[in-house]
């Protein structure tokens, strides 16, 4: 496994070995520990019970390219900036696109997230909360959806934000949230793509495993219209001073 900055020709493989067909995350893991390192998977795949064609070279060095010119790049399991937390669940991806600052990753997290079709209100108490963490030094993680989520990312746009999307670093959805997209790139942001898009490969299960490793270390806050879910906890949405305590809760949380 990688425990250190991969090569260029390392992560060439990883990325191939990570693209090829069949070969999911728990795979990827066990092919490495079976045969040593990215490379020897790949030459190993043709002898397999049941053969597995790998991902083609030319496949691989376009998104590679496509990736550079968006000015995104690789991180590989186990290397300093893979987010730690995600790095101990058994199926975390291989391989993440990162666009914006890394270091983000290595910060306590709390996963704000919830309705797209959520009233004013409730985007307004999304934001207010987000801002808050901010304030207290811990990013917030969403999914940069409609709703809740794009709240959350426009509170906490200026303190640190990470958005989870599996759509792919190429790819804004919804287009109404390409200003954002923009923002948390060129701002204290970061957008992490595990999967997806023109040129990489759709695996939800991954932006799920990367979203619950997120919040792991702290609070998972799903914001509706009618309440606030707070781990096990459900109370009334009131003013942001009455909600004041579960701000408190998380910083202590994360401490």
């Amino acid at each position: 496994m990688a425990a250190r900055e991969l090569d260029p020709q390392e992560r060439l493989d990883w990325l191939r070995l990570a693209r090829t067909e069949t070969v999911g995350p728990v795979t990827f893991y066990a092919l490495l520990r079976r045969f040593g390192s990215a490379r020897a998977s790949l030459q190993a795949l043709p002898r397999l019970s049941r053969p597995v064609v790998a991902m083609g070279l030319r496949d691989v060095e376009a998104e590679l390219t496509a990736l550079a010119r968006l000015g995104a790049r690789l991180v590989c399991w186990g290397e300093p900036d893979y987010p730690a937390a995600l790095a101990t669940v058994e199926d975390a991806p291989p391989v993440l696109t990162v666009l914006g600052n890394p270091a983000l990753l290595q910060m306590p997290i709390v996963a704000v997230v919830g309705a797209r079709n959520a009233s004013a209100n409730g985007r307004r108490i999304a934001s207010e909360l987000s801002a808050g963490l901010g304030e207290a030094g811990i990013v917030v993680g969403s999914g940069m959806a409609r709703g809740i989520d794009a709240a959350a990312h426009l509170g906490s746009l200026h303190s640190g934000s990470v958005a989870v999307v599996a759509g792919g670093a190429d790819i804004v959805y919804p287009e109404e949230n390409r200003g954002l997209y923009d923002a948390l790139v060129e701002l204290p942001g970061l957008e992490v793509f595990p999967s997806g898009g023109n040129f990489l490969l759709v695996r939800a299960q991954e932006a799920r495993a990367l979203h619950d490793a997120l919040v792991e270390r702290g609070v998972l806050v799903r914001l509706f219209d009618a309440g606030l879910l707070a781990g096990c906890m459900r109370i009334t949405i009131g003013t942001p001073d009455e909600n004041s305590w579960l701000l408190d809760a998380i910083k202590a949380a994360l401490a």
